[in-house]
């Protein structure tokens, strides 16, 4: 029972600390929950999902070489064969693809199933109605376009359109199948005389077994060229139901270091201030095992308690991170999918669990590990250490030893980890000669080497070596902006008079205690280097695609892909809207394994190219037989002929041996889109298909009308201006989310701040009495105190700052550079506001312990702290 009264007694007496390090231990218990919650609200979704979309289907088998161009059908003996199967309760066989329905000039991307009417009766046990000029819908595609019983639409198909009767509205089960992995809104049942593509018939066939948990697939017999997939596990297991939030999570990995680093420091220091306490106790007659139990308690306290507050304010945050990610999915072209459902907000026994465990485990770690220190040495050693005394561990020389050897191991072994082993080997020399003016030097030498030796425009880019570079240009900023402290703090005995008690009181604690200040710094470092990333990164996206679409695609703002699913193998052209102008027809086909583009008249005396030199190639390349040849490198050798297997890209799409002279070259890099020859129309063989394309010019007034003839055509619309701006608007919303997420990190920051400045003013009480006794003014220990916090918060702003800006630009370097040259657009505006407010906010966190300093008394301060 004392035990618990003395922790407790620590836990309420000391309040303003308590209050403080509970503000900022939350984080990492908050950021944990949150993004892992939304995993859980996914996965809560899916499960939701197998009886209302999945229902009485449980697999289905197709030939294994079908795709999404052409299926290949199923024997009657194969279905035969199922139905006897002693596992199989019943099948269904039919034919699918991809559709779209129309109702009152509203669109949505579906999937087709088309069946015979009473074999579809019979799989799902219901009278639905089902005859030739009826459909069954999905209740999703019914809610989405409003549509009721007996409503007639239009079923865009492959083939064709039919305007059909709505005969029933399926809303549970397989009626409402969206799909495998329910990537579509609904489906629409048809019947197999009304399906435009029914020439190959069944080319699927869904499974209803009798006990699906009992199933073993070589019972079924099935032959090599037919696979099985078993729809429900593999829907529940998809991996892009645990990518959203472990996605997050990433993003929200720099506030949750900048929350650990706190937990570690300040868990220490609390560790340490225990420890002449429990010394006196240990005198006075404590067992060994209560001063276990009260480090204990005491992790228990402080650190239990702001991870339950993290937990519960991680599952208001992630319920609101959901509606964002939401919004933001659905800003993504192409909305007549019917865009994204809303699951409904739910966390998992297992999140807690692990939220509480981030927020428990290193604090719990850290207390027993001192306590286990005070058990097995002598209670006088504990009474006579200060609290703030710096101790140098015995095993740092080890570490040095280590890292050097693990360094130059890499060097020799692993020639490709190179960067990395010159890494551990610096480490190591910093760790073991502990000189400032080495560390400072040793950052140098890594920018040079970032610029020379290890630079990215020279070397061949592969994530290894980009993380390599990326943990190079962190590792130097923090080794200059660390280890300027000591030289900064010798120079300004040059600039200042010897009386400058302010900046040597706040340079020699500074000095002092490295370890404390690099990790404290790290907390404001971390944060803000991950803001000038995620912020310079996309937003250097948004420029490159606004430069290379600022006059449309090549002076193109309209542009129709037509269907490569409709009407397979026949000649029907892609028609042109009257409402277009300038248009022109372009297709894409395959030279041995690149793309080859076909060009009309009118592309080449309307397209703009920026890059454009000379334009003569507009004429040559009207010559029989002409082709203009994409370089890819600058050193590449420029053919004069080509030659090689002209294919189309669909199956079955036709192939035939084509020769063509080069007459001239472009760079891809100039037009981003892997385009490798560029070549007439007059050259494309009759028997190759191709993908046609159709490009333009459409005045936004009249766009609602073009997009509706080639939505109901079956066909793809894509309106450039419309596409950019929610693509923009969906990488805003994704800066603002990620970004707050981080300001997040900042709390764990200033209360660092906050707790070590209240700290430093309660264990320093005494040398500050001291000072002003023998006669230093007040003023001159408050702007010392300042002055060492304000170091914390500049080497924390300038690692972030400096460190995050040679990063992002390494990262949009590797991102662009095959995509084209990029200037680098560096937010000055946005950063400036960050680094702002970090000292403004610092400045408010540090005037109650500053005016807490200028009230010490000298006589109190004589008095042994508590």
């Amino acid at each position: 029972m004392f035990t618990l009264k003395f922790a407790l007694r620590n836990f309420i007496k000391k309040w303003e600390l308590t209050l403080l390090l509970i503000i900022g231990a939350i984080i990492p218990s908050l950021l944990t929950v949150s993004s892992l919650s939304l995993n859980d609200s996914i996965q809560a979704y899916k499960y939701s999902q197998i009886e209302k979309n999945f229902g009485e289907v449980d697999a289905y088998i197709a030939n294994n070489k079908s795709s999404l161009f052409f299926s290949f059908p199923l024997s009657q003996m194969i279905l035969d064969n199922l139905q006897e199967n002693k596992n199989v309760n019943n099948i269904l066989a039919v034919s699918e693809n991809m559709g779209r329905i129309e109702k009152d000039n509203n669109f949505l991307e579906i999937l087709i199933i088309a069946a015979k009417e009473e074999d579809l009766i019979s799989f799902v046990g219901k009278d639905i109605g089902l005859k030739p000029g009826k459909v069954v819908i999905s209740n999703s595609i019914a809610e989405k376009l409003s549509i009721g019983l007996n409503d007639n639409v239009t079923v865009h198909m492959a083939g064709g359109s039919k305007n059909l009767e709505v005969a029933y509205i399926g809303e549970n089960g397989f009626l409402n199948y969206k799909g495998d992995l329910g990537q579509y809104p609904g489906t629409a049942f048809v019947c197999i005389e009304d399906y435009a593509n029914s020439l190959i018939f069944p080319s699927k066939a869904y499974i209803d077994f009798v006990d699906i948990d009992k199933i073993n697939v070589e019972e079924l017999s099935l032959s090599p060229n037919l696979e099985i997939v078993f729809l429900k596990d593999h829907f529940l297991n998809s991996p892009i139901n645990e990518a959203l939030g472990y996605i997050m999570f990433s993003f929200n990995s720099f506030a949750l270091l900048a929350g650990i680093i706190l937990i570690i420091v300040f868990g220490n220091s609390l560790a340490n201030e225990q420890e002449k306490n429990v010394g006196v106790l240990r005198i006075l007659g404590l067992k060994r095992n209560k001063v276990m139990f009260i480090f204990f308690i005491q992790t228990l306290f402080y650190f239990g308690f702001s991870s339950i507050i993290g937990c519960i304010l991680g599952g208001q945050i992630g319920e609101h991170l959901l509606n964002k990610l939401v919004v933001i999915a659905n800003s993504i072209p192409y909305d007549s999918r019917g865009g994204f459902t809303l699951p409904p907000f739910v966390v998992s026994s297992k999140t807690i669990v692990i939220g509480m465990l981030i927020g428990i485990i290193i604090p719990l770690i850290i207390f027993i590990k001192k306590g286990i220190e005070i058990t097995f040495s002598s209670p006088i050693d504990s009474l006579r250490k200060d609290i703030e005394e710096f101790i140098p561990h015995r095993s740092i020389n080890w570490l040095s030893l280590i890292l050097t050897l693990i360094g130059i191991i890499i060097i020799i072994l692993f020639k490709e980890l190179a960067i990395l082993g010159l890494i551990c080997v610096s480490l190591g020399i910093v760790i073991w000669f502990k000189n400032p003016y080495l560390n400072v030097s040793i950052s140098i030498l890594f920018m040079i080497l970032s610029k020379t030796i290890f630079s990215i425009t020279t070397n061949t880019l592969s994530l290894i070596f980009v993380f390599q570079r990326v943990v190079l240009l962190i590792i130097s900023c923090i080794l200059f902006f660390t280890s300027i402290i000591p030289i900064l703090k010798k120079l300004s005995k040059s600039f200042f008079s010897k009386k400058s008690l302010p900046y040597l009181l706040g340079f020699s604690y500074v000095e002092r205690f490295p370890i404390r200040v690099l990790l404290m710094s790290l907390m404001f470092g971390t944060v803000i280097f991950g803001l000038i990333v995620i912020a310079s990164v996309p937003s250097n996206l948004v420029k490159f695609v606004d430069s290379y679409t600022s006059q449309g695609l090549f002076g193109y703002n309209y542009i129709v892909v037509s269907n490569p699913i409709k009407s397979f193998g026949d000649s029907q052209e892609l028609y042109v809207h009257e409402g277009i102008i300038h248009p022109s027809k372009v297709n894409v086909a395959m030279l041995d394994s690149e793309l080859v583009v076909f060009v009309d008249d009118t592309f080449l005396e309307t397209v703009e190219l920026p890059f454009e030199g000379n334009p003569q190639w507009r004429e040559e390349l009207k010559k029989p037989g002409s082709v203009i040849y994409g370089k890819f490198d600058a050193n590449e050798e420029i053919p004069d002929k080509i030659e090689g297997v002209l294919s189309s890209i669909f199956p079955l799409g036709g192939n035939i041996r084509a020769s063509y002279n080069v007459i001239g070259y472009f760079e891809l890099n100039d037009i981003v889109i892997p385009i490798k020859y560029v070549t007439h129309v007059n050259n494309k063989p009759a028997n190759i298909k191709g993908l046609e394309i159709l490009l333009g010019n459409v005045n936004g007034s009249g766009i609602d009308i073009i997009n509706k003839s080639y939505m109901s055509n079956f066909d793809y619309p894509i309106y450039l201006d419309d596409i950019l701006k929610n693509v923009f608007n969906g990488i805003d919303n994704f800066i603002s989310l990620t970004s707050s997420m981080l300001y997040l990190g900042l709390i764990s920051g200033f209360s660092g701040l906050a707790l070590y400045s209240f700290r430093s003013c309660k264990l320093r009480s005494r040398v500050i009495g001291t000072l002003i006794a023998i006669g230093a003014n007040s003023r001159d220990i408050i702007h010392g105190f300042m002055i060492e916090n304000f170091t914390i918060v500049s080497i924390g702003s300038l690692i972030g700052l400096f460190g995050g800006y040679l990063v992002a630009k390494d990262l949009v370097f590797s991102i662009f550079k095959f995509m084209g040259s990029i200037t680098f657009y560096f937010p000055t505006v946005k950063v400036f506001i960050i680094i702002i407010l970090v000292y403004l906010i610092s400045f408010f966190t540090l005037l109650i312990p500053s005016r807490q300093v200028s009230k010490i008394s000298p006589a109190e301060s004589m008095k042994e702290l508590e």
